[in-house]
């Protein structure tokens, strides 16, 4: 009899660990890597919910909350009722009036390894549940699979460097027009005739690159020489934008239009 018994537990404890397997292998996973500005007061305290929006309709909730200034943190939660998907867009909203400057965010899940790409390039890049101080609410889609390396190239004029300048290029092409996110990687950032290289993935290819809009949001203008433009894949050539008009970037000036 006992040994019946025995057999008996066996049989039910190696069934309920299969479940258990099973259960964690049916699990998805979801993932954002956030990062926070390296700006003076960027950083928030408070909550903020992200909603990741994948095809077929499908949405899966995050809360995050604790962003530091110039900071990267990754958040992972599991579920085995949402079913990941293909990521589309990610919608942003604000349940705190303490304002949060985003540089980018980044997300994949278990049926999208692949990173996708989501930057802060809108004209008001602050957020906060107060309207006066940022957005609210907004919603950053997928742009692309395409990379692309930007080379900005300072003047050596005189006041042509800038520490406040939080500028973005959108690159148009021959299929449409693209946004990098802000051009910005540390403090020391556009002093006269420094040479800078900036990487963005995630992005729309426009096919042969025509033109370049520089769009400043900084108050202390900036002067630029030049920029190159290249997506990083074979049999593509760099397209060079000189600023020989001397057009400056700061806020309130027109944007900075350049086209080959």
């Amino acid at each position: 009899s006992s040994g019946i018994n025995a057999e008996y537990g066996d049989s039910n404890c190696s069934k309920l660990l299969l479940f258990m397997f099973l259960g964690l292998v049916a699990a998805d996973q979801f993932n954002l890597r956030v990062y926070t500005a390296d700006h003076r007061n960027a950083g928030t305290s408070g909550n903020i919910n992200i909603e990741m929006e994948m095809e077929g309709s499908i949405t899966f909730p995050f809360t995050i909350g604790n962003l530091g200034s110039n900071s990267v943190r990754t958040f992972s939660k599991t579920s085995d009722t949402v079913e990941a998907g293909k990521i589309k867009c990610i919608n942003i909203e604000m349940a705190t009036s303490d304002s949060w400057l985003p540089d980018k965010i980044v997300a994949w899940n278990s049926a999208d390894d692949e990173e996708v790409y989501f930057y802060n390039y809108d004209r008001q890049l602050w957020f906060s549940s107060d309207s006066s101080e940022g957005h609210r609410t907004q919603k950053w889609c997928k742009q692309g699979n395409t990379e692309y390396i930007l080379t900005a190239t300072t003047s050596g004029s005189r006041n042509a460097d800038s520490d406040s300048i939080w500028a973005n290029v959108e690159i148009r092409g021959k299929k449409g027009s693209t946004h990098t996110g802000i051009l910005h990687s540390s403090s020391d950032n556009f002093r006269k005739g420094a040479v800078e290289t900036f990487t963005f993935k995630g992005m729309k290819d426009v096919s042969t690159i025509e033109c370049i809009v520089v769009k400043a949001r900084g108050s202390d203008g900036w002067l630029f020489s030049s920029i190159v433009v290249r997506k990083n894949e074979e049999d593509t050539r760099d397209r060079t934008f000189y600023n020989d008009r001397r057009m400056w970037s700061k806020l309130g000036y027109p944007d900075v239009e350049i086209c080959l």
